[in-house]
Formats: structure tokens, sequence, C-alpha cells
């Protein structure tokens, strides 16, 4: 995406609302409880960068440990799963129940120092997609394509030959020691029947 992507003036979450306030960098909201109009915290998110980052998100006291947080977060990540793939968010260096909260949201840490010595956060909103495989000019299936079908790592499936078999199981060929200490089909038999 080329410049960043607008979000609404107003997000609707289960239990909290945000609605935007002030400039456009970094973008403000104020979490309010849904249906009431005291504001409750705030929330902060720079789009300035190629990824959403998530610089504050604050809870006034007497309203923390109902929801109110975890319900902000999940209603700004709704949103900007829409716009964006990946968003990062950081925790201070001192604030163990940043981190415990950003990992209960689904966040993972990420290398390197965040702000003020803080840990970067970052939540991959959205996968991008697999290429969609077929045949090559040749008729073949392609490499990816191929191993999904049972082939091994040189994406041809030797399972109608004797030697290297294909293992469906794991999508690797086999070599001839490891066929060798496989169970053979009476094997199975014998350890059912106690022999």
């Amino acid at each position: 995406m080329s410049g960043p992507q607008p979000l609404p003036q107003r997000i609707a979450g289960e239990r909290v609302t945000l609605r935007r306030v002030g400039g456009d960098e970094p973008v403000r909201y104020e979490v309010r409880w849904r249906g009431k109009r005291e504001v409750i915290g705030e929330v902060a998110v720079d789009l300035s960068g190629e990824r959403p980052f998530i610089s504050r998100l604050c809870i006034d006291e007497e309203a923390r440990g109902y929801g109110a947080g975890s319900g902000a977060a999940t209603a700004l990540l709704r949103s900007l799963t829409r716009r964006y793939g990946v968003v990062l968010t950081w925790a201070p260096p001192d604030r163990g129940l940043a981190v415990y909260f950003w990992v209960r949201m689904g966040f993972r840490p990420v290398a390197g120092e965040g702000p003020d010595g803080g840990l970067w956060f970052e939540q991959v909103l959205r996968k991008k997609r697999k290429r969609r495989g077929g045949l090559d000019r040749g008729g073949k299936l392609k490499r990816a394509d191929s191993r999904e079908a049972g082939a091994g790592p040189d994406g041809v499936c030797h399972a109608d030959q004797q030697e290297p078999r294909c293992n469906k199981d794991v999508y690797t060929p086999l070599d001839h020691r490891d066929a060798e200490r496989a169970p053979q089909p009476g094997h199975l038999q014998a350890l059912r029947h106690g022999a």
C-alpha cells in the first residue's frame, strides 16, 4: 500500500467505542464505554510508516479490570485488519503488565530495542496469500504443488517405483535403510493378536 490508509471516525467494539479526536498524526481515539459519554482512556496509532504503530493505549485506573483495554485493542485491530497486514506496538521496559497484555492480545515480541528502551511487538493481521500453483509449460506440476501432492524434495513422487519410496505422511523420499527399519504389514497383525 502506497500511503497511510484512513481509519474511521468511530470504531464500535463489543464493550467500548473509539471516537477519533485531534489531528491526523498520530491518529488519536478516545475510549468510552459503549452507550456512555464518559471518556475512560485513549488510543494513539501512528500511520506514517509502512506498518501502523500503536504508540499508546491507556485506560483510566478506575476503569481497568473490566475489559476496556482489551475491548479497545480488539476493536482497533479489527479496523486495522481491513487496511493493513501487520501492526506494531511496544511495551515500556518497566511495565511487565503491558508485556503480558500485548502477548495476551496475540502480539509476539520482535528483536530490537523499542521506544524508550522498551520491547517491540507485532501481530500479523492478514497472512499473505499463497500464489496458486498449476502446471508449468512442460505439463508438470510446479514444485510447491508437487509437494502437496506427496512428492519428495526433488519435486517428483516416486510412489510407483520401488527405490526410493515416497512417504506421503512426511513428504520426503525414504532411503533403503529407512525401508528396512519400517514395520512390515505382518508385524502389525502379530502385535494385534499378541504374538
